[in-house]
């Protein structure tokens, strides 16, 4: 890697820091009574663009296709990117860039530090008999030194939104593309191309003309600005020519960008999981814009290459939301879904060359006929793509979810399900009331969930029903059974793959899950996974690239040495709760997408309604370089308002006892993942939001925390 590409990727990994929202509820959390809310975790663009090498290809260490007139009969297509209105005439090149301004928009920040403190309790004193620890720090104690630059990154041909071309522009590379990530593309002698780009308030026009070869050569009215609503940043739209381009085709791009110069736009959240990508149908249906494109998807481990995957955009009032399915080959198809309004979904998907056409056919029985779209040429020649995409990117609009009837040749019909220990997946059947089953067997006895009125499972083990359970997608529970544990869960159908490993480095595997599709009656959509746990143990639970959950099974009560607890997901930290040989809970930090933020606390304070009576008892936790996980001990069933003056947004988790054991059935908690450099005023409150006597001002520091109370009487040093 040249320190070109390395400083590029340092840059994608800061950018990824900034749009993690750490504390942030809901989130991913597992309790003793084994339920787990599980929020949306923001990623990064960063996979899809580190592993495509697009820096490396700015650079010209990737080999780059040639740059022909694309012939990719495709109708015209009108939709709305990053806020800015665009349609493609029939046959030419649309391409989606806005995932780069998720990336770049970022400035870089720099710092180091040094720090060091003691644990302190629900007062803000130190505890007693402590010392000063780097890992485990608080107020009293302990000192700290930060020193940090920061640097904005500007680049002349500005932060490309989408370029609209008569021929086949690489995704690798750009119209305009001297801007320091983007390779510059070969302009033919006909053809012609519209870049609009945001020029992050500051446009030198000199600048861009010079990253964008034949615009000089363009007739006048082929440039212009116009701004976002508010005026906080001004867009450019420019034309590049070819000495031979039709006029036809330069009427083209001349009415539309004469058209962006009369708007002002309303910018939309990019998408933070998709790479660039090739526009190839669009649509509004219920009220909601979707487009469907030929793009980047995930990256493997060591990051060299991307994955090509048909990726579904739909806009909402708060933004624009990606779905990705990677591409197929032979006699196979891939599918996802994204849903619209009521009773309303585009189902979409991949499948190979083989392939000759699809059939969706939804519960009730109403069927779709799929619209096969072939994979541009790019996805055929770049040799940077793990695996070459050939086949068919497909797309239909449905009232639900159907399943797929997919012709080949041989008129045989085949689907591709998830690797799982389950041949083809969880077995299904919809019984004679038309609910759906889903069943099979573990450990000796044969097991099954119906899920009846949309998201309650009922379960049953060997015949006989048992309990219910109520999951939302993101939700799960175990139940224990004779030889294990059956782990429950409903999640999106963005989750590819769900296991269980003994290690939190997820390297040593003990159980893989098994999915089905969930009925199309249920008003959320998603995938029933059942993971069979054999005997005892503890792990870890993995669903795709989020930071794993400790589990362990089977659950027990009281809790025994050893045993745990509690646990839950940030996508900053993953953090744990065991039982201590000393009858007591003990916490820590497990897993952490940063460096510096593993670490344990000891045994803390429980609550007393004698001692404590209106405040907390404890406020302890592992404080990191990057992030303070903070844990504060106060009633059962103690909830908190959040605020803080750095993000309008934040929040924890609270709720619950710490275990049915003594003095802990009392004890209830709160768990808040600050970055350093980030204040929390919290305001606990009692289960039914009777405000306790105290306010609790914590800022996070590197290795401490910097704690204050006001209202009430102090908490006492336990």
């Amino acid at each position: 890697m040249n320190d070109v590409e390395h400083d590029l990727r340092e840059l994608f990994d800061q950018r990824a820091a900034g749009v993690d929202v750490p504390g942030l509820a809901p989130k991913e959390v597992l309790k003793r009574g084994r339920r787990r809310q599980v929020g949306t975790v923001v990623t990064g663009v960063v996979a899809c663009l580190v592993a495509l090498g697009i820096a490396a290809a700015a650079l010209g260490q990737a080999r780059r296709p040639a740059v022909v007139p694309m012939g990719n009969g495709l109708p015209a297509r009108s939709t709305s990117i990053g806020g800015v209105p665009v349609t493609a005439p029939a046959g030419w090149t649309l391409v989606d860039d806005y995932p780069f301004a998720s990336v770049y928009a970022a400035g870089k920040q720099t710092c180091t530090f040094s720090g060091t403190g003691t644990p302190v309790e629900g007062n803000g004193s130190p505890v007693e008999g402590t010392s000063s620890a780097p890992a485990n720090t608080g107020e009293g104690g302990g000192g700290s030194s930060q020193s940090c630059t920061e640097t904005t990154t500007t680049y002349p041909a500005g932060i490309p939104v989408l370029q609209l071309a008569n021929f086949e522009i690489p995704l690798d590379e750009s119209v305009c593309g001297r801007g320091g990530y983007l390779g510059q593309a070969s302009l033919p002698t006909d053809g012609v191309a519209v870049y609009v780009a945001d020029t992050q308030a500051d446009p030198n026009i000199t600048a861009l003309q010079t990253s964008c070869p034949g615009s000089a050569d363009a007739p006048g009215g082929t440039l212009t600005t116009f701004l976002a609503t508010g005026h906080s940043t001004i867009y450019v739209a420019i034309t590049v020519v070819g000495p031979n381009a039709s006029n036809a085709d330069i009427a083209v791009a001349r009415h539309y960008v004469s058209d962006l110069s009369t708007i002002e736009i309303t910018p939309t959240t990019p998408t933070a999981d998709q790479g660039p990508g090739y526009v190839v149908a669009t649509g509004t249906d219920a009220g909601t814009p979707w487009r469907l494109e030929a793009g980047l998807g995930v990256a493997n481990a060591n990051g060299e290459h991307g994955v090509a995957a048909a990726v579904m955009v739909t806009t909402r009032p708060f933004g624009e939301v990606a779905s990705t399915v990677q591409h197929s080959s032979g006699p196979n198809a891939r599918d996802d879904y994204s849903y619209l309004g009521t009773q309303r979904v585009v189902q979409f998907g991949t499948a190979g060359p083989d392939v000759t056409g699809i059939t969706a056919t939804t519960s009730s029985g109403l069927s779709s006929q799929a619209t096969l779209v072939p994979w541009p040429d790019w996805f055929s020649a770049n040799e940077r793509l793990l695996g070459q995409a050939n086949g068919w990117l497909w797309f239909a609009l449905t009232s639900g979810r159907g399943s797929l009837d997919v012709h080949v040749p041989s008129e045989s019909s085949q689907q591709e399900t998830p690797p799982s220990t389950v041949p083809g997946g969880l077995r299904t059947f919809t019984d004679g009331n038309g609910f759906l089953n889903v069943f099979g067997t573990a450990f000796g006895h044969e097991w099954s969930f119906q899920q009846d009125q949309g998201t309650e499972f009922l379960f049953s083990l060997d015949g006989k029903q048992q309990d219910g359970y109520v999951l939302t997608p993101g939700g799960s529970t175990q139940i224990d059974i004779p030889g294990g544990t059956l782990l429950l869960a409903f999640e999106p159908p963005r989750v590819k793959q769900l296991y269980v490993t003994s290690d939190a480095e997820g390297t040593h595997v003990v159980a893989n899950g098994a999915w089905a599709r969930s009925a199309d009656y249920a008003d959320a959509q998603g995938h029933i996974w059942v993971v069979p746990m054999e005997g005892s143990g503890r792990g870890y639970e993995w669903t795709g690239d989020r930071l794993p959950i400790a589990i362990g099974w089977p659950t027990t009560s009281p809790p025994a040495a050893g045993d745990l607890i509690a646990a839950g997901s940030t996508p900053s930290v993953s953090w744990a709760e065991t039982w201590s040989d000393l009858g007591c809970p003990t916490f820590q930090v497990v897993a952490s997408m940063g460096d510096g933020d593993l670490g344990s606390s000891p045994c803390p304070v429980p609550w007393d309604p004698q001692e404590y009576a209106n405040r907390p008892s404890y406020i302890g936790g592992v404080y990191g370089r990057s992030h303070a996980t903070v844990w504060m001990l106060g009633p059962s069933g103690m909830l908190a308002d959040v605020n803080s003056p750095d993000d309008p947004t934040v929040g924890g988790n609270c709720g619950g006892s710490i275990a049915n054991e003594g003095q802990w059935a009392q004890t209830g908690e709160c768990i808040f993942v600050i970055p350093v450099g980030q204040t929390y005023v919290i305001h606990p409150t009692l289960q039914d939001g009777t405000p306790l006597d105290q306010t609790i001002t914590i800022t996070a520091q590197p290795g401490r925390i910097k704690t204050s109370q006001t209202g009430g009487s102090p908490s006492p040093t336990p």
